[in-house]
């Protein structure tokens, strides 16, 4: 017999991964439907062109979903209450289990070795101010404008490298992260060291940046964190990443991560758009293999330079 298919979206605000959840309460059940993206997908069979039989179903379907969301938000706000008891029973719990393991090794009376993976990777964790140099005042009028010298820029660049490269010799704990999740990693290691002058997701120019070292509410380093998904979006994370730097602004660094197999190919791909973008001024060496340097301007002015560093890193796929 023929008939009619069609399938209603339902769209919800939240997290999707949510409704993958099985409810213990055995009266209210979920439609049968897909989630994609922000929507809820449910077909309905017809064999007559009946819109009011049609119309019911997505309404008691509708209603449906609205019990399964407050059954939800009931069980979460009750494990958010009990969190912190969670969360202490687990750090008891590992800390007896480690002493356990530390107790189970010295009774063996052999020395414990390092890793290999352990022992290679280094971040240094010493705490220190950022260096603030302000050039030369010649006349009583002028106002210098306060940066971070080379060697400082470096050191910033070379932290974030050392994070970076723990996400690629770590894949089990990393595979699942996004862009936010690895830029607040990176911002903890920063604040580590830079006694808490690293924001993130913080207004400045035309938008809000990923990363920003601000220094007597001056800022001294702009950094944006991508992965990549081609040369065009490469250019567009340029573009924004002009919009966000204001005229004052000199040291940034474009973070991008490769989930893609083929990195050598997308070296090549970065490198060659970088060139080819309309603010591209200077191409200044690279300290490393996916570590590059260059001398950009801005947009509405050609002679105001700022540098520009693009970190490539690998990420685990799965």
């Amino acid at each position: 017999m023929k008939g009619t298919y069609v399938t209603v979206a339902i769209p919800f605000d939240g997290d999707g991964r949510l409704l993958k959840l099985k409810l213990p309460s055995t009266y209210y059940h979920y439609p049968k439907g897909k989630v994609v993206n922000n929507e809820v997908h449910i077909g309905y069979n017809t064999l007559r062109q009946d819109q009011d039989t049609i119309k019911k179903a997505i309404e008691n379907d509708i209603k449906r979903l609205e019990n399964c969301f407050r059954e939800l938000k009931d069980i979460i706000e009750q494990y958010n209450n009990n969190l912190e008891t969670l969360a202490k029973q687990a750090i008891a719990k590992r800390k007896s289990k480690v002493l356990a393991d530390l107790q189970l090794v010295e009774s063996l009376g052999i020395p414990l070795k390092k890793t290999e993976e352990a022992a290679t990777i280094t971040i240094p964790l010493v705490r220190k101010k950022l260096t603030v140099k302000k050039p030369e005042v010649t006349e009583k009028s002028y106002s210098p404008e306060p940066t971070i010298p080379p060697n400082d820029y470096e050191s910033i660049l070379n932290m974030i490298k050392h994070m970076s490269l723990v996400i690629e010799r770590n894949p089990d704990s990393f595979i699942n992260m996004k862009e936010p999740d690895i830029r607040n990693i990176i911002l903890v290691l920063l604040n580590a060291v830079y006694e808490g002058t690293a924001t993130g997701e913080t207004f400045n120019g035309s938008g809000k940046t990923d990363i920003l070292l601000r220094h007597e509410d001056q800022n001294l380093f702009v950094a944006e964190c991508k992965f990549w998904k081609g040369k065009k979006q490469l250019c567009d994370a340029i573009d924004q990443l002009i919009s966000y730097i204001t005229w004052r602004d000199t040291k940034t660094a474009l973070i991008v991560f490769n989930r893609n197999k083929e990195l050598t190919k997308t070296l090549v791909n970065i490198q060659d758009t970088i060139k080819r973008h309309r603010c591209f001024k200077q191409e200044l060496g690279k300290t490393e293999k996916t570590i590059f340097h260059y001398k950009f301007c801005r947009d509405d002015d050609k002679n105001k330079e700022f540098f520009l560093s693009v970190l490539v890193f690998e990420v685990p796929t799965k």
